[in-house]
Protein backbone atom coordinates (compact mmCIF):
# COMPACT_ATOMS: atom_id res chain seq x y z
CA UNK A 1 0.00 0.00 0.00
CA UNK A 2 1.28 3.30 -0.87
CA UNK A 3 1.83 5.60 1.88
CA UNK A 4 -0.74 8.66 1.86
CA UNK A 5 0.71 11.94 2.96
CA UNK A 6 -1.79 13.41 5.47
CA UNK A 7 -4.49 15.71 3.77
CA UNK A 8 -2.98 14.83 0.32
CA UNK A 9 -5.26 12.40 -1.68
CA UNK A 10 -3.59 9.29 -3.46
CA UNK A 11 -2.38 9.92 -7.45
CA UNK A 12 -5.06 7.71 -8.41
CA UNK A 13 -8.12 9.43 -7.19
CA UNK A 14 -7.06 12.70 -8.40
CA UNK A 15 -6.64 11.16 -11.62
CA UNK A 16 -10.28 9.21 -11.53
CA UNK A 17 -11.38 12.78 -10.13
CA UNK A 18 -9.75 14.53 -12.87
CA UNK A 19 -11.24 12.50 -15.69
CA UNK A 20 -14.70 12.78 -13.74
CA UNK A 21 -14.39 16.17 -14.03
CA UNK A 22 -13.28 16.44 -17.40
CA UNK A 23 -16.31 14.36 -19.01
CA UNK A 24 -18.86 16.52 -16.38
CA UNK A 25 -17.19 19.97 -18.09
CA UNK A 26 -17.21 17.53 -21.61
CA UNK A 27 -21.28 16.95 -20.43
CA UNK A 28 -21.73 20.37 -19.54
CA UNK A 29 -19.98 21.84 -22.85
CA UNK A 30 -22.29 19.66 -24.86
CA UNK A 31 -25.11 21.02 -23.18
CA UNK A 32 -24.27 24.33 -23.90
CA UNK A 33 -23.37 23.28 -27.11
CA UNK A 34 -26.98 22.30 -27.66
CA UNK A 35 -28.34 25.20 -25.83
CA UNK A 36 -26.37 27.68 -28.45
CA UNK A 37 -27.55 25.96 -31.10
CA UNK A 38 -31.40 25.84 -29.86
CA UNK A 39 -30.75 29.40 -29.01
CA UNK A 40 -29.68 30.14 -32.50
CA UNK A 41 -32.22 28.17 -34.17
CA UNK A 42 -34.71 30.54 -31.99
CA UNK A 43 -32.60 33.29 -32.80
CA UNK A 44 -32.72 32.47 -36.84
CA UNK A 45 -36.41 31.80 -36.32
CA UNK A 46 -37.46 35.06 -34.46
CA UNK A 47 -35.23 37.07 -37.21
CA UNK A 48 -36.98 35.17 -40.22
CA UNK A 49 -40.15 36.50 -38.01
CA UNK A 50 -39.43 40.00 -37.94
CA UNK A 51 -38.62 40.18 -41.47
CA UNK A 52 -42.09 38.82 -42.01
CA UNK A 53 -43.55 41.40 -40.10
CA UNK A 54 -41.35 43.85 -41.16
CA UNK A 55 -42.59 42.83 -44.84
CA UNK A 56 -45.99 43.14 -43.61
CA UNK A 57 -45.85 46.08 -42.04
CA UNK A 58 -44.48 47.93 -45.02
CA UNK A 59 -47.16 46.28 -47.26
CA UNK A 60 -50.23 47.39 -44.45
CA UNK A 61 -48.71 51.35 -44.38
CA UNK A 62 -48.63 51.32 -48.32
CA UNK A 63 -51.88 50.27 -48.38
CA UNK A 64 -52.86 52.42 -45.56
CA UNK A 65 -51.23 55.68 -47.89
CA UNK A 66 -52.69 54.57 -50.85
CA UNK A 67 -56.54 54.72 -48.97
CA UNK A 68 -55.37 57.55 -47.72
CA UNK A 69 -55.00 59.16 -51.41
CA UNK A 70 -58.61 57.41 -52.21
CA UNK A 71 -60.24 58.82 -49.08
CA UNK A 72 -58.79 62.48 -50.14
CA UNK A 73 -59.92 61.94 -53.68
CA UNK A 74 -63.28 61.00 -52.63
CA UNK A 75 -63.82 64.01 -50.33
CA UNK A 76 -62.78 66.09 -53.18
CA UNK A 77 -65.62 64.47 -55.25
CA UNK A 78 -68.27 64.36 -52.10
CA UNK A 79 -67.52 68.48 -52.30
CA UNK A 80 -67.45 68.46 -55.51
CA UNK A 81 -71.51 66.93 -55.75
CA UNK A 82 -72.09 69.01 -52.53
CA UNK A 83 -71.04 72.80 -54.78
CA UNK A 84 -73.31 70.88 -57.62
CA UNK A 85 -76.04 70.00 -55.55
CA UNK A 86 -76.28 73.36 -53.77
CA UNK A 87 -75.82 74.84 -57.91
CA UNK A 88 -79.01 72.82 -58.37
CA UNK A 89 -81.18 74.02 -55.21
CA UNK A 90 -80.42 77.79 -56.47
CA UNK A 91 -81.55 76.64 -60.28
CA UNK A 92 -84.65 75.05 -58.77
CA UNK A 93 -85.34 78.22 -56.48
CA UNK A 94 -85.42 80.26 -59.31
CA UNK A 95 -87.57 78.06 -61.37
CA UNK A 96 -89.98 77.54 -58.34
CA UNK A 97 -90.01 81.02 -58.86
CA UNK A 98 -90.43 81.74 -62.36
CA UNK A 99 -93.05 78.98 -62.23
CA UNK A 100 -94.81 80.96 -58.87
CA UNK A 101 -94.36 84.01 -61.39
CA UNK A 102 -95.94 82.33 -64.47
CA UNK A 103 -99.03 80.83 -62.36
CA UNK A 104 -99.52 84.36 -61.10
CA UNK A 105 -99.45 86.21 -64.93
CA UNK A 106 -101.73 83.07 -66.30
CA UNK A 107 -104.10 83.63 -62.62
CA UNK A 108 -104.22 87.37 -63.93
CA UNK A 109 -105.13 86.45 -67.73
CA UNK A 110 -108.08 84.27 -66.71
CA UNK A 111 -109.53 87.13 -64.49
CA UNK A 112 -109.25 89.71 -66.94
CA UNK A 113 -110.91 87.37 -69.08
CA UNK A 114 -113.57 87.23 -66.54
CA UNK A 115 -113.77 90.70 -66.44
CA UNK A 116 -113.90 91.32 -70.14
CA UNK A 117 -116.96 88.79 -70.52
CA UNK A 118 -118.51 90.41 -67.85
CA UNK A 119 -117.66 94.15 -69.66
CA UNK A 120 -118.90 92.59 -72.66
CA UNK A 121 -122.13 91.48 -71.00
CA UNK A 122 -122.88 94.99 -69.90
CA UNK A 123 -122.16 96.27 -72.66
CA UNK A 124 -124.52 94.33 -74.08
CA UNK A 125 -126.87 96.09 -71.52
CA UNK A 126 -126.66 99.40 -73.39
CA UNK A 127 -127.75 100.08 -76.81
CA UNK A 128 -124.49 101.54 -78.60
CA UNK A 129 -122.70 99.12 -77.88
CA UNK A 130 -124.82 95.71 -77.89
CA UNK A 131 -123.98 95.04 -82.01
CA UNK A 132 -120.21 95.09 -80.93
CA UNK A 133 -120.55 92.93 -78.09
CA UNK A 134 -122.60 90.55 -80.19
CA UNK A 135 -119.69 90.88 -83.11
CA UNK A 136 -117.20 90.15 -80.35
CA UNK A 137 -119.35 86.37 -79.40
CA UNK A 138 -119.53 85.77 -82.93
CA UNK A 139 -115.81 86.14 -83.69
CA UNK A 140 -114.78 83.54 -81.15
CA UNK A 141 -112.83 86.63 -78.81
CA UNK A 142 -110.69 87.83 -81.67
CA UNK A 143 -110.29 91.28 -82.26
CA UNK A 144 -108.82 92.93 -85.14
CA UNK A 145 -105.03 94.59 -84.39
CA UNK A 146 -104.07 97.78 -86.39
CA UNK A 147 -101.14 97.13 -88.36
CA UNK A 148 -100.87 100.40 -89.95
CA UNK A 149 -97.12 101.27 -89.98
CA UNK A 150 -95.92 104.35 -87.87
CA UNK A 151 -95.27 105.86 -91.26
CA UNK A 152 -98.76 106.36 -92.45
CA UNK A 153 -99.53 108.24 -88.97
CA UNK A 154 -97.75 110.61 -90.79
CA UNK A 155 -98.81 111.14 -93.73
CA UNK A 156 -97.64 108.40 -95.77
CA UNK A 157 -99.38 105.66 -97.65
CA UNK A 158 -99.13 102.25 -95.98
CA UNK A 159 -98.79 98.81 -98.34
CA UNK A 160 -101.90 97.60 -98.74
CA UNK A 161 -102.48 93.98 -96.87
CA UNK A 162 -103.08 91.10 -99.06
CA UNK A 163 -104.01 88.39 -96.04
CA UNK A 164 -106.61 90.01 -93.62
CA UNK A 165 -106.37 86.75 -91.85
CA UNK A 166 -102.90 87.78 -90.16
CA UNK A 167 -104.36 91.16 -89.24
CA UNK A 168 -107.02 88.88 -86.29
CA UNK A 169 -105.62 87.37 -83.46
CA UNK A 170 -107.49 85.59 -80.22
CA UNK A 171 -108.65 87.85 -77.40
CA UNK A 172 -106.01 86.51 -74.94
CA UNK A 173 -103.33 86.92 -76.95
CA UNK A 174 -104.67 90.97 -77.09
CA UNK A 175 -105.77 91.16 -73.59
CA UNK A 176 -102.11 89.47 -72.64
CA UNK A 177 -99.78 92.22 -75.38
CA UNK A 178 -102.09 94.74 -73.84
CA UNK A 179 -101.32 93.75 -70.11
CA UNK A 180 -97.46 94.03 -70.72
CA UNK A 181 -97.92 97.11 -72.64
CA UNK A 182 -99.59 98.43 -69.09
CA UNK A 183 -97.01 96.80 -66.75
CA UNK A 184 -93.57 97.33 -68.79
Amino acid sequence: MKRQIHGQPELKEVGDNSRYRVSGYQREIQLKEGEISSLKQTLGDKDTNLCAATRAHDHIRTQAEELVKITDSKDRTIAGLKNEIDGLKNELDALYTKRRVEGTALLEVEHLKADNERLVGILKGTHEYKEFAEFIEDSGGALKLSTRPATAKRGFKAKAQTDVKADWVPQDVFLFKTNVRHTS
